[in-house]
């Protein structure tokens, strides 16, 4: 069966159903979003959904705030399901990035980040039993905490579907359809889906849909391990999203009074087949966070693990999402390669995107930045820290 639309949409996701739910807000009525499993059901779900303004990008600040104010009043626009949690956020820092975290803290503040210096007083009071020896700088955000990455997608697509939208589930999608080097749609299954513009969002499995047609985008998929734990001194437990900069991990609680840790970068990258990787937490890897967040907090030593997360990055060399049209290929537009911080700025690109493909142009950031033809013309993004990020 064939089925006609305005817009296909490839993957359902953070960056899928944002853009559906922005397309829908722009009055794009037939919008078809195809999503294999549930939606959030590949790396969303597994994201750590950290919510931090904290970049070293101009623009990749104004996308965090403006993603952050939807997560801020979810309620008023999307509904009453609680989907964000403003714990604030802080960012631990070494001594010799002092110049860098700086130059960043007062750029994101001309922004309007709502971000300040806290000194190692505060962060002895607000978590009782760290230890700070080592640190450098660190910086607050007070509006900032994590997310539902699920609910969040759920939430989204739901506001979408009211609007019209035709978002369906379990569909895989095995190609997309060309017309000489035009993409015309997508066939899933026995049925084809056309469209004047289908957008790639399928985050690890992108590049696998484009390189049928001869597209073959600078994408590594890297796992990515995290472990939930039982505190051993709930009362030690931090109640903050922290990125620790100082022992490369990051963590946040969970709402049922676990702790969720993950590993930061610089680490070596572990490439893997998006279809075929292991699901299970690595003993090894167990132990390493276990030590880092014992010598921070010492009162968390003999926590316990509960569960661990395993889940995958889809990066680009610049550590930067691609977005928007392919000029090689009219109807083909891309979004992806969110390299492991797309969900705390999914929101604003589903915004960019609609705004660019309904009106033509996007107002509020520079939209050609993200383009896939960065990377020929040398103009990709630059960061003045962050480990493996150029």
């Amino acid at each position: 069966m064939t089925h006609t639309a305005d817009i296909i949409i490839v993957g359902g996701g953070i960056m899928g159903t944002s853009l559906a739910y922005h397309l829908c807000r722009k009055g794009v009525r037939k919008v078809v979003l195809l999503e294999k499993q549930g939606l959030a059901g590949g790396s969303t779900c597994k994201s750590a959904a950290v919510v931090r303004m904290h970049y070293t990008n101009r623009m990749t600040v104004v996308m965090a705030l403006r993603s952050r104010d939807l997560f801020l009043n979810w309620a008023d626009r999307i509904g009453h399901h609680e989907v964000y949690w403003r714990s604030g956020w802080f960012f631990l820092t070494p001594p010799d990035q002092e110049a860098h975290v700086r130059k960043n803290l007062e750029m994101n503040c001309e922004q309007g980040v709502d971000a300040s210096l806290a000194d190692h007083d505060m962060l002895r009071e607000r978590m009782p039993g760290i230890n700070t020896d080592g640190l450098g700088l660190v910086v607050h955000e007070s509006d900032s905490g994590y997310a539902d990455p699920v609910g969040v997608c759920e939430g989204l697509a739901r506001h979408a579907v009211d609007d019209g939208a035709d978002v369906r589930t379990g569909v895989s999608v095995n190609a997309l359809l060309v017309d000489g080097d035009r993409v015309t749609g997508v066939r899933a299954g026995h049925d084809t889906f056309e469209a004047p513009i289908t957008v790639a969002a399928a985050g690890p499995w992108t590049h696998t849909l484009t390189g049928d047609i001869g597209l073959d985008l600078p994408l590594e998929i890297t796992r990515e391990q995290e472990v939930v734990l039982n505190p051993s001194d709930p009362t030690a437990a931090p109640p903050y999203a922290i990125s620790n900069m100082a022992d490369q991990f990051y963590l946040r609680p969970k709402p049922d009074g676990g702790l969720l840790i993950g590993r930061g970068y610089p680490k070596a990258y572990e490439l893997v087949d998006p279809d075929h990787y292991e699901q299970d937490h690595d003993a090894a890897f167990s132990r390493d966070v276990e030590s880092r967040l014992a010598h921070r907090f010492p009162r968390l030593a003999g926590s316990t693990i509960r569960s661990g997360v395993v889940g995958l990055y889809t990066v680009t060399p610049d550590w930067h999402p691609i977005l928007g049209p392919v000029e090689r290929h009219p109807g083909l537009w891309l979004a992806t390669g969110g390299s492991g911080h797309a969900f705390k700025i999914g929101p604003a690109i589903g915004e960019m995107l609609a705004d660019m493909i309904v009106d033509g142009t996007c107002e509020w950031v520079d939209a050609g930045m993200f383009n896939l033809s960065r990377f020929e013309t040398g103009q990709t993004f630059k960061s003045s820290y962050g480990g493996n990020r150029a």
